[in-house]
């Protein structure tokens, strides 16, 4: 059975956010059919516009997964942004190539994870589902 028809979600809201049109379906083909909610954003101003437009209508993005790389502001300055609305906004900062200050610095923030593309749907659903139950930080080595 393919991993993307395998129900793990209940709904959870997953705000993506990647310049890559391509990946950006592809991410919301995999988690819709694993059962959460999606919403997608091309860059990270529309991203935490969105952010900022869920939290005063009192809808809760569960989690926030964000591309590196993007034009203008990356992933990692919006994941910290994020991080003034709501604190314990868990996340997932994806890049195509190692760097090893990001990912140290992405840890330190606390409920964050890095994920070296390509991945995985199998191991990016299991870092989801670690990051919506809290156990990130319990099984960070199992994650990288």
């Amino acid at each position: 059975m393919p991993v993307a028809s395998l129900k793990m979600g209940h709904g959870e809201r997953i705000l993506v956010v990647d310049d890559d049109r391509a990946m950006l379906e592809a991410l919301e083909t995999l988690l819709m059919g694993s059962g959460f909610e999606v919403e997608l954003a091309d860059d990270a101003f529309e991203a935490f516009s969105r952010l900022q437009v869920n939290a005063a209508a009192n809808k809760k993005i569960d989690l926030l997964v964000a591309d590196y790389r993007m034009p203008v502001t990356d992933g990692l300055s919006l994941i910290k942004r994020s991080r003034q609305l709501r604190t314990d906004l868990p996340a997932i900062l994806m890049t195509g190539c190692r760097e090893p200050a990001i990912e140290k610095e992405i840890h330190s923030l606390g409920g964050c994870e890095y994920l070296e593309k390509p991945f995985s749907h199998k191991k990016f659903l299991k870092v989801i589902s670690q990051l919506l139950t809290g156990s990130n930080e319990k099984n960070k080595s199992s994650a990288h």
